[in-house]
């Protein structure tokens, strides 16, 4: 969106404040859009047992507002478009979550949506690049085809996909009676172990199986319960810092390289690319987290996050003359991206995962809980909300302290807060 944003401004003709102004308003629509789009998009969706048809309607709403953007000759056009963009495309991320998550067993939920996470990192990376290139070397409408290609593939697999609809909840068989009537052994199988509320973040579990079971479909009740609930808050706090700290890149890393080492755009875009290795791991830390669970990792990518951010600041800074740019500091900053991106697969989808594995949990204990067709949507949604606070926190919160204190001690606070989180 970002390369071609800048040609469709310059083809409506004067505008009355700086492009810059209208870069940073478009794309700061989308986010504040979803932000309260995402929890009624859950709720609705949780009221219908069809995922096929709702992803469909996702799907064609993106269509829509991808082609008024590319169409606009007006700034109106291009935030309606944007508007349309915003909720379509948080209902395909809120409601293609809930049908992977619905159709994976729990021991394969961790590789599944590590796997997801790569391709989602993968389409981040390329999308801005392919853009580009086609931009300027084939032309404009060439460089919308790939995106209205891709939907239309889209499309064409949403209306050939199975869609197992969901069955009523008070048609299965409730196991709330078996759980509470022979509390299980500490240790057991292998499978057990995966399933062990005690391997995510504490007690999340434990409190919701000490709680009187009632009756949680309603909005209020249902978001008031998860956000009590200890292990939900510490995964989308995770989520929120470590987002914020991702995001901040954008509006930090390509001043700050430019400035202490004298970079252009190419190595600039080299360094994006160190920081989105971590795709690659993607799937090791999904097998990962099935294996051993989501806490121990997590608290060790936090401790290893929060240093590797205080390293990036050092190159550069008076105080280290040993990091300069003259002596080891353009390596010490590779360095530490590589291993930002590296340590960001064990933090990203915390939340996704430890929501699913709580609404599973409660569900499994009584199957209506959450009304007929579940809570996973509504509870995904949260999610969503989570991610976009950070992607419209970090680069002002960046922003600000950058040209406040200075970008050493922007990292130190950024890297003293993932610190105390963990």
């Amino acid at each position: 969106m970002v390369p071609i944003l800048n040609r469709i401004l310059e083809g409506l003709g004067n505008l009355d404040r700086d492009p810059q102004f209208y870069v940073s308003a478009v794309l700061a629509v989308h986010g504040l859009v979803s932000l309260f789009a995402s929890p009624v998009i859950g709720h609705y969706s949780d009221k219908s047992p069809s995922k096929k048809r709702q992803l469909l309607l996702s799907l064609g709403g993106c269509l829509i507002g991808t082609a008024l953007v590319a169409a606009s000759r007006s700034l109106w056009i291009i935030f309606t478009g944007r508007c349309f963009q915003a909720i379509a495309g948080s209902g395909v991320w809120i409601v293609g979550l809930a049908t992977v998550a619905e159709a994976v067993g729990e021991e394969h939920i961790g590789k599944t949506m590590g796997i997801v996470m790569s391709f989602t990192s993968a389409g981040m990376i390329s999308g801005p690049m392919i853009s580009g290139l086609l931009l300027e070397n084939v032309g404009y409408w060439a460089a919308w085809t790939v995106p209205f290609a891709l939907l239309a593939v889209d499309l064409i697999a949403r209306l050939i996909m199975l869609d197992p609809e969901t069955s009523d909840n008070s048609s299965l068989r409730s196991l709330h009676l078996s759980s509470t009537s022979a509390p299980a052994s500490p240790i057991e199988t292998d499978e057990t172990t995966l399933r062990d509320p005690d391997r995510l973040f504490k007690p999340a579990s434990a409190d919701i199986l000490d709680k009187e079971v009632q009756d949680l479909a309603s909005p209020r009740a249902f978001y008031g319960f998860l956000l009590t609930d200890r292990r939900v808050l510490t995964a989308l706090l995770i989520t929120t810092i470590s987002g914020s700290v991702m995001t901040s890149f954008n509006t930090t890393l390509p001043l700050h390289v430019e400035e202490v080492f004298g970079w252009g755009p190419s190595y600039t875009g080299l360094m994006f690319f160190c920081l989105e290795i971590g795709m690659v791991f993607g799937p090791v830390s999904g097998w990962i987290r099935d294996r051993f669970g989501v806490r121990n990792p997590a608290v060790l990518g936090m401790i290893a996050f929060a240093q590797l951010i205080w390293l990036l600041g050092v190159p550069g800074n008076e105080s280290f003359p040993w990091a300069s740019a003259d002596t080891k500091g353009s390596a010490i900053y590779i360095f530490a991206l590589i291993g930002i991106g590296a340590v960001s697969p064990f933090l990203t989808g915390i939340a996704t995962f430890e929501v699913i594995a709580v609404v599973k949990q409660c569900q499994a204990e009584n199957p209506n809980i959450f009304g007929p067709h579940g809570g996973l949507a509504r509870a995904l949604s949260m999610t969503d909300v989570a991610a976009t606070v950070a992607m419209m926190a970090g680069p002002i919160l960046s922003g600000t302290l950058h040209m406040t204190v200075g970008y050493y001690y922007m990292n130190l606070i950024f890297g003293t807060s993932l610190e105390r989180h963990r």
